[in-house]
């Protein structure tokens, strides 16, 4: 799920030399699913100036979901340059939600990645490049996850515990391999499928999210598709009005043992 890229014209070295002109690249994730993209290029682009500085790390509160009517929003493939928009929808309604972030965007995008983790957001792994992991050698695997695991910890300062495998491509042998490194496998209990064609506009991602919504479910959503993200505001006031609360994955889970499913299959 995405696309890249840029060039420098030779003309610019004069006007650089002479210090007057600046020039930057942006970056930019479409649609899924795609496999096998690589980092994107040279330098990071740029993160949207409307976008806070971190600030200190924002705690989690207790919740129990035992007797709360909670629900995991997730979202996949970010960070984009759209995950700030995302990030301040949740914010502003004290809710929060998981990100399954790719390595190599997290690489794009840093600051964007610590801003979600300094306002109490779960930062999480889809691996490093988006690939289906179940047709991968182990070595291939253990690099997908190793790496990624790598990338998160040096912008978080904390290792991940959760993976989302991309396509939900697992086997028993792609979940023992997550074991090794630390992490749980977390897949999904429903989705307003929101790469699907038609699905395209916040008002139907709205509709289709609440309903499939239900009790203690993980939600799948991308936070690379501005319907998506355009519909977290409504979507969000509206679960809250159900007497919702959202949660983290980890809160909703509770402790997770690392190679193990959840939800349990």
């Amino acid at each position: 799920m995405k696309n890249p890229r840029w060039h420098l014209p030779v003309p610019l070295v004069l006007l650089l030399a002479l210090g007057s002109v600046g020039c930057a690249a942006e970056g930019h994730h479409s649609a899924p699913p795609v496999t096998g993209a690589g980092p994107a290029a040279s330098s990071t682009p740029p993160v949207p100036s409307s976008m806070p500085r971190p600030a200190a790390d924002a705690p989690r509160p207790e919740v129990d979901c035992a007797k709360e009517k909670c629900i995991a929003l997730t979202y996949d493939d970010g960070p984009s340059p759209l995950t700030p928009k995302l990030l301040k929808a949740f914010t502003d309604r004290k809710a929060t939600a998981t990100l399954f972030m790719l390595g190599n965007a997290a690489e794009t995008y840093p600051q964007i990645v610590k801003q979600a983790q300094t306002q109490g957001f779960e930062i999480a792994s889809h691996t490093y490049d988006h690939k289906a992991i179940s047709d991968l050698p182990d070595a291939k695997v253990a690099w997908e996850l190793s790496r990624t695991n790598a990338v998160l910890q040096k912008l978080t300062g904390s290792k991940p515990t959760l993976v989302r495998p991309p396509y939900a491509a697992r086997t028993s042998r792609t979940d023992q391999i997550a074991g090794a490194h630390g992490l749980a496998v977390v897949v999904w209990n429903n989705s307003p499928e929101d790469w699907v064609a038609g699905h395209d506009t916040a008002a139907i991602i709205t509709k289709l999210t609440l309903q499939r919504a239900s009790r203690n479910s993980i939600l799948l959503m991308h936070d690379i598709h501005p319907w998506t993200v355009d519909a977290a505001a409504p979507t969000i006031d509206a679960l809250q009005k159900q007497g919702y609360t959202l949660v983290t994955v980890t809160q909703l889970l509770g402790a997770t043992k690392a190679g193990t499913l959840y939800p349990a299959a």
